[in-house]
């Protein structure tokens, strides 16, 4: 596969699995990929401004925000993602989300981002759980 305007091509396995990384370090993969000469933070803000024009378009909530909604108030609930807060906060704002979530840690508030388990703790301190106590979803 191919990234459009600088003709650079990516693998989808490896893509796969930087599921959950933040942008910036996908971008520096691609570039590694092809050994081209761009800062990987540069392409990320490019890919994610195109992204967020896209997805504030077309995105729609899963039907599992029905038990965010049961659950709302009745246990602290945060988000934890691999993208930026930016985007993030942009997509749950967007959705009218946002308020069913006491915090939102992005990749870019943890030192070591999804797969790394560091977002996992982060949210429970947000949430001021005792323990940590995470669901994924």
């Amino acid at each position: 596969m191919s990234s459009g305007r600088y003709g650079m091509r990516f693998d989808l396995q490896a893509m796969i699995a930087l599921n959950g990384s933040p942008t910036w370090r996908i971008a520096q993969a691609v570039i590694e990929l092809n050994q081209a000469d761009l800062d990987p933070h540069l392409l990320a803000r490019e890919k994610t401004d195109a992204v967020k024009a896209m997805l504030l378009d077309t995105v729609r909530p899963l039907p599992l925000i029905e038990v965010v909604k049961e659950w709302h108030g009745r246990r602290p609930m945060s988000v934890g993602t691999g993208s930026e807060s930016a985007i993030a906060e942009a997509l749950l704002n967007h959705l009218g989300l946002r308020r069913y979530f006491s915090a939102v840690v992005a990749a870019d508030h943890v030192k070591n981002h999804k797969p790394a388990p560091d977002t996992f703790p982060a949210v429970c301190r947000a949430d001021g759980c005792p323990r940590c106590q995470v669901r994924r979803v």
